[in-house]
């Protein structure tokens, strides 16, 4: 029953203490003999919020930018955090170019089926990086530019670290015509994709750089434009590939021997949903590729894949790339040259870690910047 459980006639105080007939009885009730969970960890850095997770209560910090992560006390709770690191996405390319890759994801959130080992803090001071995204670019056919590598670590770790998370930076999207120091096939988070007039070998960037210490996949390549192996390939619409994502891959171009143009053609590859902060957000979408117009039914510039990936630029006014969404900040839609005169891509939504949207064909418009990376660390509290 839920009332007196213990009965002593021992003086001096405990829980309770009641005089009784000249003596001190304690009584132990059901709701006095809840005990309070211990405390645990005490931490200070970013914008912080409180959530309840099923049965447990967390405190939430959400880095918007570079910062560091104070811990000025530890307890018996738990000394364990779960984390969000996402590094920011890639540009995309110039002039019938690939969508931009989105920057590398790493998380340990329990359940989660990218979820690295647990992580434990200590008392001191941790560096949180967050990633900038790659700038655009303006120069003809240029190749996009990287995004930054997003990282959480405390000083004494250099990296590679079991303590050191690093997501790796998204590759930028492949440049149009003008040879292959514009096709961009450096590895990243997420690679870029492949121009939509191709140059052999016509293939997109690779992702998921490797960590020994980190082995879950952290991002996927951008899509190929391959072609004719030996020659320029291209399709009737010259769709890019899209930028990968952290879940997976840019969709293919446009290349007449890969089947031609689709609905999906070029669209950036998805992110991942992680709901670490109470907000279903997804990050990490390819940025969609650009697209030149012509007569053919099918024609469109590339979407940007959800979490956040910039739409393509097209020479058409009905058929932009549209941005990712589901994401803390969706994804730009490309601007068609019909209306803006020069085709932008869209920009990867800041803080998802979006790849950027290619360029249409255009003298001058600008590829679609990348998206900023973001850290977040959430840990259990009373």
């Amino acid at each position: 029953m839920a009332g007196k459980s213990i009965k002593s006639d021992n003086r001096g105080s405990s829980l309770f203490g009641f005089n009784v007939s000249g003596k001190t009885r304690e009584y132990h009730t059901y709701e006095s003999a809840k005990t309070a969970l211990p405390p645990g960890i005490e931490a200070t850095g970013g914008l912080t919020t409180s959530i309840t997770d099923g049965s447990k209560n967390y405190k939430v910090h959400t880095f918007l930018a570079t910062g560091v992560f104070e811990v000025t006390s530890t307890g018996p709770l738990s000394s364990e955090i779960e984390y969000l690191v996402v590094a920011g996405g890639g540009s995309g390319g110039q002039n019938l170019s690939g969508g931009g890759g989105a920057g590398g994801l790493r998380t340990n959130l329990s359940g989660h089926p990218l979820a690295a080992d647990p992580y434990t803090v200590g008392i001191g001071t941790y560096q949180v990086t967050v990633g900038a995204g790659g700038a655009s670019v303006t120069a003809h056919n240029n190749k996009g530019n990287p995004g930054n590598d997003s990282e959480f670590y405390p000083p004494a770790a250099s990296y590679p670290n079991a303590a050191f998370i690093r997501a790796v930076k998204g590759g930028g999207g492949s440049g149009g015509p003008g040879g292959a120091t514009h096709v961009s096939n450096a590895a990243g988070g997420s690679g870029g994709g492949a121009p939509g007039y191709g140059y052999p070998p016509g293939v997109g960037g690779a992702g998921n750089t490797t960590d020994p210490n980190h082995p879950k996949i952290q991002g996927y390549p951008g899509g190929n434009n391959v072609g004719n192996p030996t020659s320029a390939g291209y399709g009737n619409n010259y769709i890019g590939g899209g930028g990968g994502g952290a879940a997976g891959a840019g969709l293919r171009g446009d290349a007449g021997n890969e089947g031609g143009d689709g609905s999906t053609t070029g669209n950036g590859g998805a992110g991942v949903q992680v709901n670490i902060d109470g907000n279903n957000y997804y990050y990490a979408g390819g940025g969609g590729a650009g697209a030149y117009t012509s007569t053919d039914s099918g024609r469109h510039a590339g979407d940007g894949g959800i979490g956040g990936g910039g739409g393509g630029a097209s020479n058409d006014t009905n058929t932009k790339g549209i941005g990712g969404g589901s994401a803390r900040n969706s994804g730009g839609d490309g601007t068609p040259s019909p209306t803006s005169g020069n085709g932008q891509g869209g920009t990867g939504g800041e803080n998802t870690g979006g790849g950027g949207g290619g360029c249409g064909h255009d003298a001058n418009p600008d590829s679609g910047a990348g998206g900023k990376g973001i850290v977040i660390i959430r840990y259990q509290v009373p």
